[in-house]
């Protein structure tokens, strides 16, 4: 669990002050589970100190790839929305609902959609892809799972994008058709 911790920190789905926080409340069980130099690295930080901070972070980062890879890998967006749903009342699941509370209904407004790269910039926009993610729909295909969907996602005016840009919205439609219904409803009016 306290793996799972400094892999969120690592991520930034939580914030240093939250981070800090949380390992002075639970010291001993992140002794129990972490290595003893690693836990020398957290505890002498200067958490104030941006320096100290990108170091304790690089040891971090080292430490985790190393010995959790796995784990690294699979906390994501998605990951987060499961802690989030599991409505657990502990510090960890309330900083994340706080930070990432899962919006009720996202519309985007296809009337105004004219060109392939709006469509793209409007969609990773008002579902805050990740900054690195690509302008392509492969990339934003590869990036489905990692983001946090709204309980509803409404595409207003989609008959008459459908008409302007037929290839993108078939693309598109593909995409969010492995989206599980449980997760969102997707409408197209």
């Amino acid at each position: 669990m306290y793996i799972e911790i400094i892999v969120l920190y690592l991520k930034s789905y939580i914030s240093t002050n939250d981070f800090e926080k949380i390992l002075y409340d639970n010291i001993d069980s992140f002794e129990e589970e972490i290595e003893e130099d690693i836990i020398y690295e957290l505890i002498n930080a200067d958490y104030n100190s941006k320096e100290n901070i990108i170091h304790l972070k690089k040891c971090l980062n080292d430490y985790i790839t190393s010995n959790y890879l796995s784990l690294f890998k699979i906390i994501n967006d998605v990951f987060v929305e499961k802690i989030i749903d599991a409505n657990k009342n502990d510090d960890i699941t309330n900083i994340l609902k706080k930070k990432y509370k899962k919006k009720k209904v996202i519309i985007i407004d296809c009337n105004m959609i004219y060109t392939h790269t709006d469509f793209i910039k409007i969609f990773k926009h008002d579902l805050k892809f990740p900054l690195y993610c690509g302008n392509n729909w492969d990339a934003i295909n590869d990036l489905i799972f990692d983001v946090i969907f709204p309980s509803e996602l409404h595409f207003v005016g989609w008959d008459l994008l459908k008409k302007r840009l037929p290839k993108d919205t078939r693309i598109l439609k593909n995409i969010l058709d492995k989206i599980e219904k449980s997760r969102c409803i997707i409408l197209y009016t």
